[in-house]
């Protein structure tokens, strides 16, 4: 049982919360909210037609577009293009305590 857990601990750490691909989500996450009130990609979620349309090929398009509401989104897909990604700053185990504090001042 141990062992399980640790595996699964193990595989978040190394593998589905890698600080570089945290960063590469938190950068196309930060260019598509910056796009959003120009683009309107949020309202696209309510209407199922649009939303079929919503594609990766956002991005491209994004990048593409010499329009000036999106110029910070294209500089942050330029970003991501180079490489030069953002950074890593600390990493933090909460305890049990911590946690259940956090979620009681939630509550109130």
């Amino acid at each position: 049982m141990y062992e399980m857990f640790h595996t699964r601990y193990s595989l978040f750490k190394r593998i589905y919360t890698h600080r570089v691909g945290k960063a590469i989500e938190f950068m196309i996450t930060d260019a598509l909210l910056a796009a959003d009130q120009h683009l309107k990609i949020s309202d696209m979620v309510h209407d199922p037609e649009q939303y079929l349309h919503l594609t990766d090929s956002i991005l491209h398009d994004i990048a593409k577009s010499k329009e000036p509401e999106l110029a910070k989104s294209r500089e942050i897909l330029k970003d991501l293009r180079r490489r030069d990604l953002y950074k890593f700053v600390d990493d933090v185990l909460l305890t049990r305590e911590v946690q259940i504090a956090g979620n009681l001042n939630k509550v109130k």
